[in-house]
């Protein structure tokens, strides 16, 4: 963990150049370990404009440093079809600077999308994953996510894992 105070919101569409940064760097470290994760296309700043003004994006700073991010939605039609509406909120591309690795910062940023979960009356965070990233599936596993299922997406094969959030009914969202 950190000493250094660490401020999640979502970000502001004026942000998205910090966003893609974070987006960038963390999938250009994963592509040059071997294991591209997503498409750097995908990842400037026009590419997420839409996402981040519909405040879909969160972002993580600790003073003036963006350190982190991750984009949070109500729905995942892609991975996540078969889901109750409404049941849940969904985790994706959660992404970290280099320089806040190994400091608790994903743990952080998914303890404050379970709070917006419960905000909307949710009764679950939702993610996925590669299915053949065997260490991702892990760090989920360490942050307290049930393996719920695989599900063929296009050309891969994802793991999908829930967490139940504390003190909801486990409804569904507003």
């Amino acid at each position: 963990m950190t000493s250094q105070a660490v401020e999640i919101r979502f970000a502001r569409e004026t942000e998205a150049a910090l966003v893609s940064s974070i987006l960038v760097e963390a999938a250009t470290w994963v592509a040059g370990r071997g294991a591209p994760i997503w498409p750097i296309e995908q990842l400037s700043a026009g590419s997420i404009v839409a996402d981040v003004a519909a405040g879909r994006l969160v972002l993580a700073t600790a003073g003036a440093e963006a350190v982190g991010t991750a984009r949070l939605t109500r729905e995942d039609p892609e991975c996540w079809p078969d889901a109750v509406p409404g049941a849940a909120v969904y985790v994706h591309r959660i992404a970290v600077r280099r320089t806040w690795a190994g400091r608790g910062l994903p743990r952080m940023i998914l303890a404050w999308c379970e709070k917006r979960a419960l905000e909307l009356g949710c009764g679950y965070v939702r993610l996925d994953c590669d299915a053949s990233r065997p260490t991702l599936c892990k760090l989920y596993e360490g942050l307290g996510f049930l393996f719920h299922s695989h599900r063929r997406v296009g050309q891969y094969t994802v793991a999908r894992y829930e967490r139940g959030v504390s003190g909801s009914a486990q409804g569904r969202c507003l």
